[in-house]
């Protein structure tokens, strides 16, 4: 039994959709069909951008609102797309209305901007913006419009890659483990969370998902695309980059169907090794560095100390702050279990180990469970792929005299 949620509530509202994401894009060279952009690893961003430049006056845009085409108008520093409809979806990352509240929006975007940074042809790094109206669709303010975007913003920057760059595949034989891919049904509305699961890959173009048992025909595709048939939907992954320092995968993910991407965004991915695991105690109470967010303005980390204390510690580079909250923890077999609490409600946030990247790399697969007051369940992280950089020795701050 879970608590009713956000989750909850915006699948009422799917009807009115969209949520808007900058992510960065390039001006287009001549010769590249189809680009993909996606985060640069460790600067915390969230997102990914397919762009299929069909001709010289027209282009494909697919990201996390859905799939839309568009006109497409160059100068000689940006491309703009002015789409033929609207990207529509809705969120609840809006700001506090007159009410106090945090109402739905449905946010539309109608052009997005693509500009070059750096690289060359093939790749590099690219900004977008995108550019539309945020629309409030309950509560004191429903119906107020708030434009976004304009041609001059700098937009996300991000990497670029054209498909035919995209790494090999050949490491993915019969039997090999991959993390990191899901067979749950992705929301309408605007979250980009799917339980990711532990899948063997089979020969045959078949599959098995770990966690829910499902066998599914899965094969890869002329275009470089495994595609997972579940019978009332396709999904479809690509591997985009392999980060040399850490071994983390980005890959692209799709809701599929007549043969292309209707719907992407990128996420992380990993092989799995049975080896893979913290140790001891002793040698698991370190300073953990969230690797997604270890290169941006506000890292992340989880220092565990001997003993099954620890805290959770955000830290503001710009601001020159950090924020503190304890957390106690446990060994569970290879498993790593912290637990905080937020006022009453208590938050489980486990590791299941995945991959060791020599010493100082785990790859885990996280999620996180709030329990209620009154004890109903509710998943605030679906598992999903993250690894954690070991930065040094956690050791407890003195004790204060009072």
């Amino acid at each position: 039994m879970t608590k009713c949620n956000v989750s909850q509530r915006l699948a009422a509202l799917v009807g009115t959709g969209l949520l808007t994401l900058g992510l960065a894009l390039p001006a287009v060279a001549a010769h590249d069909t189809q680009v993909a952009y996606f985060p640069i690893l460790g600067d915390g961003t969230i997102g990914g951008l397919l762009i299929d430049w069909l001709d010289t006056a027209r282009a494909r845009v697919v990201n996390e609102k859905g799939a839309q085409s568009g006109a497409v108008q160059r100068d000689a520093t940006q491309v703009v797309v002015t789409l033929d409809s609207p990207l529509s979806l809705v969120d609840f990352a809006g700001d506090i209305d007159s009410c106090g509240q945090q109402p739905p929006r449905r946010k539309d975007t109608t052009q997005i901007v693509v500009r070059n940074v750096s690289g060359g042809a093939h790749r590099g790094t690219s900004q977008v913006v995108e550019i539309g109206t945020s629309t409030i669709v309950e509560g004191c303010d429903a119906g107020l419009v708030v434009p976004y975007g304009a041609l001059t913003d700098p937009g996300v920057t991000m990497n670029r890659l054209a498909m035919d760059e995209r790494p090999s595949l050949r490491d993915l034989v019969p039997g090999t483990q991959v993390a990191g891919f899901s067979d749950q049904v992705w929301p309408p509305y605007d979250n980009f969370q799917v339980a990711a699961d532990v899948v063997t890959l089979y020969a045959g173009d078949m599959a098995l998902f770990s966690a829910t048992g499902h066998v599914v025909p899965a094969g890869f595709n002329a275009g470089r695309w495994l595609v997972f048939n579940f019978g009332g939907f396709e999904r479809a992954y690509t591997r985009l980059a392999i980060d040399e320092a850490t071994d983390a995968e980005t890959w692209m993910r799709a809701e599929w169907s007549g043969g292309q991407a209707q719907r992407v965004v990128a996420d992380l991915v990993t092989k799995v090794d049975a080896r893979a695991g913290f140790g001891t105690e002793r040698r698991a109470s370190r300073m953990w560095d969230s690797g997604p967010y270890s290169n941006s303005q506000l890292p992340f980390f989880i220092y565990l100390y001997q003993g099954g204390t620890g805290e959770r510690v955000l830290v503001d580079l710009v601001a020159g702050t950090q924020s503190r909250s304890p957390i106690t923890w446990v060994l569970a077999g290879k498993n790593i279990v912290q637990t905080r609490f937020s006022s009453a409600v208590r938050r489980d946030r486990t590791w299941v180990p995945l991959r060791n990247r020599g010493e100082k790399i785990r790859f885990v697969m996280e999620s996180e469970i709030l329990t209620w007051p009154d004890g109903l369940t509710e998943s605030f992280l679906l598992p999903h792929v993250n690894f954690y950089i070991d930065t040094g020795k956690a050791v407890p701050p003195p004790i204060q005299a009072p």
